[in-house]
């Protein structure tokens, strides 16, 4: 049924239905699919001739005259089939509707053929499963036209099979067929069996019964029948279906009708109810109205145009703007003084009236209802207070005349003969009333309205007078409104309230003054009620008074329209009294409804909503920062903003809790369209519309109801009301379009970590407590006023390893958190992406990169490590460990100051230099979870040393601020190429480094004749991310750094550079041959510590070739790279005021890579050089290093500026030349170390000059050859 036309109710039209049908179908393919089919012939054979048969022949059932059930076939049947499948496969049983069972000889099952020939091939021949050569057939001698269904064979004296086609019974026909012969024939049992759980058919079956009554008296005796038999109740609200259940009682006294319900949304349900004492509603006559129906149609009052009141009969329809017209009230009316009757209203506000047979005017009464007061003044309905009107009704006048519907004059009309009267029905309708919150929704915090009235000239001309008046400015819906000490209070309405004050800007109440005296009227009739703005305080007055002023408002709109948009009020009232136009002198004036007369309908009109639009909102890739601005202190959030609490959740809080320009403050916005899922319980559940915030930070969320927040006209203000809890907020959601992958965390550049050491402080009121280990017991990390650690800040790193295991590169430990950004753009929701530079919405920004540190102190090379798991919870504490360290992130507080918080892996790993991870995924899930764990340090307090701990990450402490600072003082030494030093010890100065024969070994300067000079080769220095600085340390250097010159400028000029030498290097690889000889006295070794010698090679540019002492190159090793080298030192500063160091070198090594069972790569250790009785040699151990100085060695490192040759023949280098004495008359050839001669001449002098260019010559005299180093 369409449920915009409102269905009838009893003795008026109910609708049928015609049996349409379908293409011809197998038996086999509509097989327990629970529908009914006529079972039509369509073809016959005689001895397997088919011929088609169209005649309209279906198989039926009949009762013979012994009572018995015959099968057979005839024109227009009465009974409908379901085929269901038999326990055997391939058989078949027809069903009728009432349950019966076809059977032929006994047997209930059939076999089905649908290989039929020629015509018959789409029908279905049934067959006896036992013997299948027999088929149905009919026998042509039936009686009265119906011919029986028989076995082929069987009394016919030839054979004849039939074939049938099963056509749909699309309207229930055949159901409600049945159901009319039962109902006739009071067949309780068929109706259990076959009617339950079918509401439907069933009110379609009486409202053909209905329609088809002759008379009222045939009506009543039909519907008595089937109140004998059926009781029905009315289903949930807004549910069309019902609720059946069986009943074998006697019929009542009662009468059983049809009734007509109409649900919010418009749905029409037909039921049964009795007409008086069925399920009744318990209403109140001044809220809920009726549609009255005569004829299945529904009749509505208007205005004509000349003010007159009329009447006419139309479809109802909920969606149109004129569905109030058809709206009506049952209201007790007074009669005579102390008499009431029930009567209706209709939607005008008028009593209906009806004129008698003697020509008099009568008021209407609803026959059945007795009204009385008792003795406190409450109506009583047959003596109960609770109001239970009927939805069928029977109208009688004064003089008991039956008030009934004239369709041919529209109009109500009476008939004084009972069998000529007709009921009317009353279709329950639910009126739509505006929530407070829908109200509100308009602009959060109050709405607007306009009041029209609308009429036209004598020329027809249309005038709209403004009427808005009292509604003009912003108007709120509230409470109970309290005044007291010149100070008004009062609270919004409850966000369900239908009925509420309405208060303006200034606080000034709207209300209809009932003083008789201010109305308009005449003697008792009053006609209209003033509308009036009151103080708070006049209105208090008069409740304590008079009461003569209404104040709760209750405003109706149309049914079935979404409160939230509409603009289109339908009535307003005050109390019981409605609104509208009164015309006071001709003047057009808004006023309340009096107790006499109607007024005239003006046009309500709210201002639309001023709902977010998510579309032309969030329009561009921005994150937002959120701050609650409202000017009164009593707001929810007053001075708050959106940001993380102190368990990591995110919701409103102090400005001092989150700062709002870092992301710990800054949100993504995703508009969530409204979906349904199921609970637990297999319910669905459904989720509103809403604004999910993803805090950039830490990804966690918080939501605002889409249908809350509204604009407000300001940029980036916007107005929202938490109707949980019916508190508003005015909110500043502003946009961060510039953002990056650096915000707010610190970065410190790779080269100020190389150059420096840090000193780490807690930031104090009292001043800088610094970060220092100072629990030498356990390496504790403790606080200290004045001692301060110089830590290396360093960035941890994984080693990401190729598919064949060998190093790739190093990648920086980084936490990455990304959170993409969905906008509106391009005509649908875009999601920001940062994988691919050249596509759409590439935002990379979007995710933050969040660097991690590594602290290592610089004295015991020993790194900041987490808690010690061996402690109690309450005793845990930070502490040094040589191999692992914690992560940190600096996350930025202020200016200065960060809070530390650890990153780790999912496992809680810890980072040290072994972790390995293969490129791809496991390297890409490696970086995936290393994550900022809900933890930060703080410092804690102990008896006297202070103490780093652990706390919630989120929680506010005064103690997790630190400071960290550059302290100016490198890590290690920095020297230059060509410097020439002397390393002495520490505590005694006279103590140096020199060539002591074979070996290198410290000695006293003073006591021997010693030159401890040592020339510097720089061998890994100005490198990118380097901050250990290498030297090669070398005796009798002779060092090349010449460039060759051309006589054409414009070619590039070759540079040769290379250090030739004795270098000092740790003796690790004959020691251990030694060892493995099994040599008792390893001379390359003392205490199992290896010694350091001097030995000859050539460094150029990042290798160092290893000779022997004819100069033939026997191995080499390269220098240039941040490995540890046992040819290579650094200078570890320990108090770089005092010049104090450690010397840092190779220790041992250990086999990483094998190639044919062979070593080809090793993993060097480090080691530290240490003076152990007497001998020079190398410990891992930091704490047995011995401590150096240097000074600058005004000593030549060798005397290779004069050589002198045998025959007193001496060459001195000088600047730009060779000077040669004792070689007078003799032949002497000067070439480059390239060959290159550049002198070929006989001396005849004994001191001679001859110009070189700069670098090592090699000088031949007579054939006697030696080099020098020209500057």
């Amino acid at each position: 049924m369409n449920k915009k036309v409102l269905t009838l109710c009893a003795g008026f039209l109910l609708g049928g239905g015609v049996l349409s049908s379908l293409s011809a179908a197998k038996l086999s393919t509509v097989a327990n699919d629970g529908k009914y089919y006529k079972l039509e012939l369509k073809a016959q054979t005689t001895n397997g001739t088919w011929s088609p048969k169209n005649d309209g022949y279906c198989i039926d059932l009949k009762v013979d005259e012994d009572g018995k059930n015959i099968f057979g076939i005839q024109q227009n049947p009465s009974n409908y089939w379901r085929v269901a499948s038999a326990e055997e496969e391939g058989t078949y049983y027809l069903i009728n509707i009432k349950g019966d069972t076809l059977v032929v000889a006994d047997n209930n099952a059939f076999s089905v053929k649908e290989d039929l020939r020629g015509d018959g091939a789409n029908y279905s021949q049934l067959g006896y499963p036992a013997t299948p050569s027999n088929w149905v057939a009919y026998d042509k001698n039936g009686d009265n036209g119906f011919y029986k269904l028989v076995q082929q064979g069987n009394d016919l004296t030839s054979t004849i099979g039939a074939a049938f086609d099963a056509v749909t019974d699309t309207n229930n026909d055949a159901l409600k067929n049945a159901l009319l012969e039962a109902l006739e024939n009071k067949e309780v049992a068929n109706l259990t069996m076959v009617y339950k759980d079918k509401p439907s058919e069933i009110t379609e079956a009486i409202q053909t019964m209905v329609t088809a009554a002759s008379s009222d008296a045939d009506l009543k005796k039909k519907l008595s029948q089937v109140s004998a038999l059926i009781a029905v109740k009315n289903g949930e609200k807004g549910n069309p279906d019902l609720v059946i259940s069986l009943n074998g009682a006697v019929a009542s006294a009662d009468v059983t009708v049809v009734e007509v319900s109409i649900s919010e949304t418009g749905t029409v349900t037909v039921s049964m109810q009795s007409p008086y004492w069925g399920d009744f509603s318990s209403i109140q006559s001044d809220d809920d109205t009726f549609v009255m129906v005569a004829y299945g149609t529904a009749i509505r009052a208007k205005k004509d145009d000349n003010g007159n009141t009329v009447y006419e009969q139309a479809t109802y329809d909920p969606s149109e703007s004129n569905a109030a017209q058809y709206q009506w009230t049952f209201a007790p009316r007074e009669t005579t003084p102390g008499k009431y009757v029930l009567s209706v209203k209709n939607n005008l506000g008028d009593w209906l009236v009806a004129e008698q047979s003697d020509g008099t005017d009568s008021w209407v009464k609803v026959n059945g209802i007795e009204v009385t007061k008792d003795g406190n003044g409450n109506f009583l309905y047959n003596g109960s207070k609770t109001p239970i009107y009927p939805k069928v009704v029977e109208l009688q006048t004064s003089n008991n005349e039956y008030v009934i519907w004239n369709q041919g004059t529209w109009a109500f009309d009476t008939v004084t003969n009972p069998a000529d009267g007709r009921a009317f029905g009353a279709a329950w309708v639910e009126r739509a009333w505006m929530y407070a919150e829908d109200l509100l929704k308009r602009s959060a915090e109050y709405f607007t309205l306009d009041i029209t009235y609308v009429h036209y000239d004598e020329k027809n001309n249309k005038i709209e007078d403004d009427l808005t008046g009292i509604f003009s400015g912003e108007l709120t819906p509230v409470q109970p409104v309290n005044y007291g000490q010149g100070k008004t209070e009062y609270r919004l309405a409850d966000p369900k309230a239908t009925s509420f004050m309405l208060m303006n800007e200034n606080n000034e109440l709207l209300v209809l003054d009932t003083n008789s005296k201010t109305a308009w009227s005449a003697g008792n009739q009053i006609h209209a009620y003033q509308l009036i703005k009151v103080s708070t305080k006049a209105y208090e007055t008069d409740q304590a008074k008079d009461r003569n002023y209404q104040a709760y408002f209750s405003f109706e709109h149309k049914v079935g329209a979404d409160a939230a948009t509409l603009t289109e009020i339908q009535n307003i009232y005050v109390g019981n009294h409605k609104i509208g136009c009164y015309l006071d002198k001709q003047t057009p004036t808004l006023a309340g409804q009096g107790n006499v007369g109607s007024l005239l309908e003006v046009v309500f009109e709210l201002n639309p909503s001023t709902a977010v639009n998510p579309q032309a909102w969030l329009t561009s890739p921005s994150y937002y920062k959120v701050t609650v601005s409202n000017k009164r202190k009593d707001a929810q959030h007053y001075g708050k903003v959106l940001g993380q609490t102190e368990n990591g959740s995110i919701n409103f809080v102090a400005p001092t809790k989150t700062d709002i320009e870092k992301p710990e403050g800054q949100f993504a916005i995703e508009y969530v369209k409204e979906y349904t899922y199921k609970d637990n319980k297999g319910n669905d559940v459904v989720v509103p519309a809403h604004y999910k915030f993803t805090n950039r930070e830490n990804q966690k969320t918080y939501e605002l109801r889409a249908a809350d927040l509204y604009t407000t006209g300001a940029p980036n203000v916007f107005a929202y009301r938490d109707y949980r809890y019916n508190l508003m907020d005015t909110l500043t959601i502003a946009p961060v379009t510039q953002y990056t992958s650096a915000d707010g965390f610190r970065r410190i550049p790779t080269a100020d970590l190389n150059a420096n050491t840090y000193s780490v402080a807690l930031n104090t009121i009292a001043g800088p407590l610094y970060v220092i280990e100072n629990h030498n017991d356990k390496h504790r990390i403790g606080l200290d006023a004045e001692e301060a650690t110089a830590w290396r800040i360093e960035q941890p790193t994984v080693k990401v390893m190729d598919v064949t295991g060998d190093l790739d590169h190093y990648a920086a430990d980084t936490v990455s958190v990304l959170t993409p950004i969905r906008f509106w753009a391009d005509n649908d929701w875009r999601t920001t992406q940062i994988d691919n530079p050249k596509g759409k919405y590439y935002a990379p920004n979007t995710e933050l990169l969040i660097p991690t540190y590594i602290l290592k102190n610089t004295a015991t090379d020993e790194y900041m490590k987490g808690t010690n798991e061996n402690e109690e919870a309450g005793n845990t504490y930070y502490l040094c460990d040589k191999d692992y360290a914690v992560r940190l992130a600096l996350k930025e507080v202020g200016d200065s100051t960060v809070v530390l918080i650890p990153a780790f892996l999912d496992d809680m790993v810890y980072w040290n230099d072994n972790i390995k991870k293969t490129e791809g995924r496991e390297y890409d899930d490696y970086a995936a979870d290393l994550e900022l764990i809900d933890y930060k340090i703080i410092g804690g307090t102990t008896a006297d040393k202070g103490v780093l701990k652990a706390a919630n990450r989120y929680e506010a402490t005064s103690n997790d601020l630190f400071v960290i600072e550059a302290t100016g003082a490198r890590t290690y030494k920095l020297l230059n190429q060509d410097d020439k030093i002397a390393i002495s010890l520490m505590e005694n100065n006279d103590e140096v480094i020199y060539e002591d024969g074979e070996f290198a070994n410290i000695d006293n300067e003073q006591a021997y004749d010693i030159n401890p000079t040592l020339y510097v080769d720089t061998a890994y220095i100005n490198r990118p991310g380097n901050y250990r600085y290498d030297y090669l340390l070398s005796v009798r250097p002779f060092r090349v750094d010449s460039i060759e010159e051309c006589n054409n400028p414009n070619h590039e000029h070759p540079r040769t550079t290379f250090t030739k030498g004795d270098f000092l290097v740790v003796m690790r690889d004959s020691m251990d041959v030694e060892t493995d000889k099994n040599v008792h006295n390893n001379k390359y070794a003392y205490n199992e510590q290896p010694r350091l010698a001097f030995v000859p090679g050539i460094h150029q540019n990042d290798t160092l070739y290893y000779t022997d002492a004819a100069g033939k190159v026997i191995d080499k090793e390269e220098v240039g790279n941040a490995k540890y080298s046992f040819a290579k030192f650094a200078f570890k500063m320990i108090d770089e005021a005092n010049n104090e160091f450690v010397i840092e070198t190779a220790y041992d090594y250990t086999p990483v890579k094998w190639v044919n069972g062979e070593p080809v790569e090793y993993e060097v250790s480090k080691g530290y050089l240490r003076w152990d009785n007497s001998f020079l040699v190398v410990t891992p151990n930091l704490d047995d290093a011995e401590h150096f100085t240097m000074e600058a060695s005004e000593l030549n490192a060798t005397a290779n500026e004069s050589i002198t040759a045998e025959g007193a023949v001496s060459v001195t280098a000088t600047d730009g030349a060779v000077i040669i004495r004792g070689a007078e008359g003799k032949n002497v050839v000067i070439a480059t170390i390239l060959g290159k001669v550049v002198a070929n001449e006989t001396i005849n002098s004994d001191n001679e000059t001859i110009a070189v260019p700069a670098g090592i010559a090699v000088v031949s005299v007579d054939g006697e050859s030696f080099k020098v180093v020209v500057k």
